[in-house]
C-alpha cells in the first residue's frame, strides 16, 4: 500500500511539472547586436532641404487699376463709340414709347364701340416695344463687355510696359496690399503712357492717305 501511494504522488508531481512547462511562454529572441567595425569612419551627411533663391533686391510697385479704367482716354473713347453706334436705336425706342403713350391717350377718349380695334393695336405695339427694349439691352450689354475687355487689355499691356521700363519685378494692384508708399505708385506713369498711346493712335487715324501717281 505504501508503494502505491508513493507511485501516485510521483505521477502527480510529474503531471504538474509538464503543465507548468506548457503554460509558460517561450522567451522572445533578443535583437542582434550591431558592432561598428569602423568607429572612426565619417558618417554620411543627410541632404539639406532645397530653399527658393530670392533676389537680394526685389523692386515692387503698386498701381490703381480702377483709376486707370476710369481716367484712361481709351475708356472714354469706347463709351463714345457705343453712344454713336446705339444712338439711332435709342431714338427709335423713344419714338415708339411716345407713340404708345399717344395711343393710350386716344383710347381714353373713345367710346366703347370704337375702342376694340385700337386696344388690339395698342397691345400689339406694347409687346413689340417690350421685345425691342429687351433685345437692345442685351445687345448693349454684350457690346459694353467687349469694349471693357479691350480697354482692360490695353491697361494691362501699359502696366507691363512701365514695369519693364523701370525694371520692376512685381506690380501689385489696389486690392493686393494693405499700405504702400506713394513713391512706389506707378498709376500716373501708366496713365501718361496710355494718353501717349491714344494720341499716337488718333494721329495715325486722322492722317490722310495720299495716293501715289
Amino acid at each position: 500500500m505504501r508503494w502505491f501511494i508513493l507511485s501516485l504522488l510521483l505521477v502527480v508531481v510529474v503531471f504538474i511539472g509538464v503543465f507548468r512547462a506548457q503554460a509558460e511562454p517561450e522567451p522572445s529572441p533578443r535583437p542582434p547586436v550591431v558592432v561598428d567595425t569602423q568607429p572612426n569612419a565619417p558618417k554620411p551627411i543627410p541632404p539639406k532641404p532645397k530653399i527658393a533663391v530670392i533676389p537680394s533686391r526685389t523692386v515692387v510697385a503698386t498701381v490703381n487699376v480702377g483709376v486707370l479704367l476710369n481716367r484712361a482716354p481709351q475708356s472714354a473713347a469706347a463709351t463714345e463709340k457705343l453712344k454713336q453706334k446705339y444712338a439711332p436705336v435709342e431714338a427709335e425706342i423713344e419714338r415708339e414709347q411716345r407713340a404708345i403713350q399717344e395711343l393710350q391717350d386716344q383710347l381714353s377718349q373713345l367710346e366703347e364701340e370704337g375702342r376694340l380695334q385700337k386696344d388690339r393695336d395698342l397691345r400689339s405695339r406694347q409687346r413689340n416695344y417690350e421685345r425691342a427694349v429687351e433685345d437692345y439691352r442685351a445687345e448693349l450689354r454684350l457690346a459694353r463687355d467687349e469694349q471693357l475687355g479691350l480697354v482692360q487689355k490695353q491697361v494691362v499691356d501699359a502696366i507691363n510696359t512701365i514695369r519693364i521700363q523701370n525694371k520692376i519685378d512685381i506690380v501689385l494692384k489696389e486690392n493686393d496690399y494693405i499700405a504702400a508708399s506713394p513713391q512706389v505708385d506707378i498709376t500716373d506713369q501708366v496713365l501718361e503712357y496710355l494718353q501717349q498711346q491714344f494720341n499716337n493712335q488718333s494721329n495715325n487715324t486722322n492722317t490722310p492717305i495720299t495716293k501715289e501717281h
